[in-house]
């Protein structure tokens, strides 16, 4: 049975949806990092910031980690919002679950710098942590949510199409948006349902046309729903059942168990997009976050 609270919080996302003006980029990008500069980290956690070949990036170290492996993050935010900032927040407790370093990435944004900027900009970081003498290249996880978690398999889908890279452990997404052309069923039948975008559904498509730039919307780059799924390593996608997404990660999920993929699609029930956020707040967030963490566990076995 849903929370309470979770009733309160998908209300409140929702008035405040309909009431904002996405096309400020802004304001959007000012008030989601301002957001997560609210959020507390978890427990414990220290923050360290480093600069991979000059792209911005915050480790969330939890007390006695891993020492020898790392998870690289992508934040969400429609390829144009997100930031450090609007993310340490969840990235501190998807490392505090999984007991392992996390790295979190300030790839570059649309419409300044649109595809493949972002994609470049995760390949050079995951290269990075391949250099790392204390990290087991064996043991390297790539997350994210939203955006970033469309960002997280398309980035290993480029790793997989190099031979001289080793693959992730393990990929987990959080409501991964997998298909830019937005062709998904839920992409109308949830509409209305979803409290981030029953008002602003435009906006989204503009978002797609700014990032995407001359790239055809089914370049699996841009949409990895389209890509060659074998040799993918294990997955675990979460969506929740409110989301427009909701056949992103389904579609995705089914292409990847046909190809052979070790591949989890957790469905939540009466979850909104990128509910995970909360999870300072919320139990439904900190049971997500914990599946992640015993995500990460089982393959680290």
């Amino acid at each position: 049975m849903r929370s309470f609270k979770s009733h309160l919080f998908k209300y409140a996302i929702k008035r405040h949806f309909a009431q904002a003006d996405l096309d400020d980029v802004a304001t959007m990008r000012k008030q989601m990092d301002e957001l997560g500069e609210r959020l507390p980290l978890a427990q414990g956690t220290r923050l360290k910031s480093v600069e991979p070949s000059g792209i911005y990036a915050e480790w969330l170290i939890p007390s006695h980690a891993h020492s020898d492996a790392a998870i690289l993050y992508l934040h969400g935010g429609a390829y144009h919002m997100g930031s450090c900032s609007s993310h340490r927040s969840m990235a501190s407790y998807i490392a505090d679950a999984a007991n392992i370093p996390l790295l979190l990435a300030d790839y570059r944004l649309a419409p300044e710098s649109p595809y493949p900027a972002a994609l470049n900009d995760a390949e050079t970081v995951y290269r990075w942590l391949l250099t790392q003498s204390n990290i087991n290249p064996k043991r390297i996880f790539v997350m994210g949510d939203s955006a970033g978690g469309g960002l997280a398999l398309a980035l290993t889908l480029r790793i997989k199409s190099d031979s001289a890279l080793p693959l992730p452990a393990g990929v987990a997404v959080l409501s991964p948006w997998t298909d830019l052309s937005m062709s998904g069923e839920s992409v109308k039948t949830r509409l209305t349902r979803d409290p981030f975008f029953a008002h602003h559904l435009h906006h989204a498509e503009r978002c797609v046309n700014a990032y995407s730039g001359v790239a055809a919307l089914t370049d699996p780059g841009v949409s990895p729903l389209f890509g060659d799924l074998s040799r993918f390593p294990p997955l675990l996608i979460q969506v929740g059942s409110e989301e427009i997404l909701y056949s992103d990660a389904e579609r995705f999920a089914q292409k990847a168990a046909s190809a052979g993929v070790d591949v989890h699609l957790s469905r939540w029930q009466g979850m909104w997009h990128v509910w995970q956020y909360l999870v300072p707040r919320m139990k439904e967030s900190r049971m997500a976050i914990t599946e992640i963490g015993d995500f990460c566990r089982t393959q680290l076995k």
